[in-house]
């Protein structure tokens, strides 16, 4: 990742990501995220991909998880994330393809590594990971929040699609730790007591209703998601929670994966209502937001 296309098995010899991963402390307003996030790779369809994306990206997110103790550089990641949502209306509003773009492969990055830790450490650990010592409230509390508040107020457009995508993606593996870790109940997992008590909660009704419509709507992707345009590394992720497609790599979306959006915004209500069911632990708003 990077400027320029990179290969999954070139990974670890890529300048950028090392120098994120390293000892060097990057702040939040350095010149090198925006280098960072430029990246234009082509989406793994088949699941020959993706293990080849895990396995090659494997030893360095260990090796930033490490770092990030002393660097906090995945914290400076997340304010960037936060601070671009601030923009995110004007860039929507203008079509700034080019910031909504960056903006989309920031979060894929910041998944990539959720979802490594939500499987590999615990959900203590993983929150830890995400913040500093100077944010309150916290970044990952701050994170869930904008990502609830965003897909309510971002319209569904062909130069949304993917970002709006993503955002859904990231909230599932967010929300993933009390599928992966079941001894643990949910409702003292920090996201959901985020949305379900927290700031987030009074967005229970719009966030509801929101996914419903998108889901209703099965509005199709747009051909550049796919890859034929040099589209973003987006479509393809949506294998992150080990969604398996075929064997085959064709570039074309892979059967019944042609309205990503619409499913994964089912996908997400679906964790939301099915999860903390008893309210003598803590009350669902997702439970009674449709009606």
């Amino acid at each position: 990742m990077g400027n320029g296309t990179s290969k999954y098995n070139e990974l670890n010899k890529n300048e950028h990501l090392n120098r994120l991963v390293s000892k060097e402390i990057i702040s939040a307003e350095d010149p090198f995220w925006n280098t960072l996030l430029s990246f234009n790779d082509k989406p793994p369809w088949t699941k020959e991909e993706w293990q080849l994306l895990e396995e090659n990206s494997e030893e360095l997110v260990k090796r930033f998880l490490i770092s990030n103790t002393k660097t906090r550089n995945f914290a400076s990641l997340i304010k960037v994330l936060l601070l671009r949502h601030s923009e995110l209306e004007t860039s929507v509003h203008t079509e700034n393809t080019l910031f909504l773009w960056q903006t989309t492969n920031g979060l894929f990055i910041v998944r990539v590594v959720a979802k490594f830790m939500s499987e590999k450490i615990k959900e203590e650990e993983m929150i830890k990971q995400f913040n500093d010592d100077e944010s309150s409230p916290s970044l990952f509390s701050s994170l869930v929040s904008c990502l609830v508040n965003s897909l309510v107020e971002i319209p569904v457009r062909s130069y949304t699609y993917g970002l709006l995508l993503e955002m859904t993606l990231l909230l599932i593996t967010l929300l993933s730790p009390a599928i992966l870790k079941p001894g643990k109940s949910a409702h003292q997992m920090t996201a959901w007591k985020q949305l379900m008590q927290g700031e987030s909660s009074v967005m229970a009704t719009p966030l509801t209703c929101t996914l419903l419509l998108r889901f209703i709507d099965q509005t199709p992707a747009p051909a550049e998601l796919y890859g034929q345009d040099g589209g973003s590394l987006v479509l393809g992720f949506l294998n992150i929670l080990t969604l398996g497609y075929s064997g085959t790599g064709k570039p074309d979306p892979p059967e019944g994966v042609t309205k990503p959006l619409a499913d994964t915004s089912l996908s997400l209500l679906m964790i939301l209502v099915n999860h903390l069911t008893d309210s003598t632990s803590c009350n669902n708003p997702f439970r009674t937001a449709p009606f």
